[in-house]
């Protein structure tokens, strides 16, 4: 409900003196004597002042907590660090409400001149951090990307330490960290983590990598768990072991995989995992044998998420002398989502132009879509003339009574929004610009195409390694006068 007119500006014109008042550097102690927690009274320390002073302490930390960023920092001029600069009664509430503490996020710097001091005064505010929080569950965010040229694992691992000390705390958890880190990880006990709703851990970089992650994934409370993001770059997850953790994991919402393409029986098919919450699904497949692309759709037919709307298959698997499997496999896992799914990203994963066309018909609600294939691999591209010339909307034909016939297996005829990487050699400009052409506004209000049953593309991107004409970049120029949001680019790899 919002707050009455003279409370808002009673509140506004508090605030105001932050901006005024807070010094660059606002160092907040807190004493002993001061503890208190948000659901106990508060005597004496607010004056009725203003309006805002006279509401109840718990109205006064709810208006608090809508004041913060969606991932506080320990920016001393952002909440909650600017709120304690307004005035003596705020900075005792402030100081003495844990859930106000209980959310941030930590970035670790670049290398610098005074990098020890600062990594000192870093691990000292986040241990009072972790204090003033204290008992309520934490949402940390934590990033470290390490110098590709120097061993910096270090400047991260003590900050980890204290984090794992507070596991059992831990409800939404976001890790970017140097994969030499990893290790720190094992001191996390199942019992440590009942309270653990989301769970991200990407690893960077192998230089002083000690190691792969080797506390149980199924210690995780599955059941819990709403998001989990594991982009590990040793430790990869096979599709038997990910179909097990997923199986227990009916609250999954999204859900990012680094995933070993492997199992134990290529034969035998898993049993069905239902999803009933998932909605975003993003595989990177990394490893595999030479049954890779077979484990892959074994794993998608096993899945039945019925509000999938987003799916990303990245494949980084060597070329090899591999199995083929039947792409029925695959279509089946695609139809069954035809009706929900709306985002489609198909990165490098080894579909022939036919294979990717059949595909692409199962999915007419797709509004977003990204095809990505290798710059330097021409024998690998699918993106033809023929793909193009069945992506592009072309007028009905017309009866001896001049009645246009009805539009019929239209490809993608929902699609606003398309980004495409490839090398170029198997398509030429005229294809390409027909295709664009035939999905703008201007094309789709003539007569003949008042009945078109499809949505106008809003953005198209072209990378590849062909040249762009002259005239091509004039008619993009001309889409772009139009509104729509056009990009063809020609890349070179050095």
């Amino acid at each position: 409900m919002p707050l009455p007119h003279i409370l808002q500006r009673s509140f506004s014109s508090q605030l105001k003196t932050i901006s005024v008042q807070v010094p660059s550097k606002c160092a907040v102690h807190i004493e002993p004597s001061t503890q208190i927690k948000e659901d106990q009274a508060v005597p004496n320390i607010l004056s009725p002042s203003s309006p805002f002073d006279t509401l109840p302490v718990e109205l006064q930390v709810e208006i608090f907590l809508h004041c913060l960023p969606p991932i506080p920092t320990f920016n001393p001029g952002q909440a909650p660090l600017s709120l304690t600069c307004v005035c003596h009664a705020w900075n005792v509430l402030v100081l003495n409400t844990p859930r106000l503490w209980s959310s941030f996020g930590i970035e670790i710097p670049e290398l610098g001149l005074d990098v020890v001091s600062g990594d000192v005064q870093l691990m000292d505010t986040v241990k009072r951090w972790l204090h003033r929080s204290k008992p309520y569950p934490l949402s940390i965010r934590m990033i470290h990307i390490p110098n590709v040229r120097a061993n910096e694992s270090h400047r991260s691992a003590q900050i980890m330490a204290l984090l794992t000390a507070e596991a059992h705390r831990w409800k939404h958890v976001e890790f970017t960290i140097p994969s030499a880190n990893i290790y720190i990880l094992e001191r996390v006990h199942r019992r440590d983590l009942r309270a653990l709703e989301s769970l991200s851990i990407r690893t960077i970089g192998l230089l002083g990598s000690r190691g792969f992650l080797k506390f149980s994934l199924e210690d995780v409370p599955w059941s819990r768990i709403t998001l989990v993001n594991l982009q590990l770059e040793q430790t990869l997850i096979n599709v038997d072991h990910c179909l097990k953790m997923l199986s227990h994991a009916k609250r999954l919402a999204e859900c990012t995989f680094n995933l070993d393409c492997t199992m134990d029986r290529y034969d035998v098919p898993h049993d069905a995992v239902s999803l009933p919450s998932l909605v975003t699904l993003i595989l990177n497949v990394q490893r595999g044998s030479t049954h890779a692309e077979v484990s892959l759709f074994q794993f998608l037919h096993a899945l039945h998420a019925p509000k999938l709307r987003t799916l990303h298959l990245g494949w980084s698997v060597p070329r090899k002398q591999s199995v083929r499997p039947k792409f029925s496999d695959a279509l089946s896992f695609f139809k069954r989502f035809a009706s929900t799914l709306r985002v489609l990203t198909i990165a490098y994963l080894p579909l022939t132009e036919q294979d990717l066309l059949v595909l692409l018909y199962q999915l007419p609600n797709i509004t977003h879509l990204t095809l990505k294939y290798p710059l330097n691999g021409p024998s690998q591209d699918p993106i033809t003339d023929n793909f193009l010339s069945a992506c592009t909307f072309v007028p009905p034909s017309f009866s001896a009574v001049s009645k246009p016939t009805a539009w019929d297996g239209l490809l993608l005829p929902k699609m606003e929004h398309c980004t495409i990487e490839c090398h170029g050699r198997a398509y030429t400009s005229a294809s390409l610009i027909a295709f664009i052409h035939s999905r703008t506004a201007i094309y789709q209000k003539t007569d003949d195409l008042s009945a078109l049953p499809a949505t106008v593309m809003k953005s198209f991107r072209m990378f590849s390694m062909k040249g762009v004409m002259d005239a091509v970049e004039s008619q993009v120029r001309r889409w772009r006068d139009d509104g729509m949001d056009v990009v063809i680019k020609s890349l070179a790899i050095r």
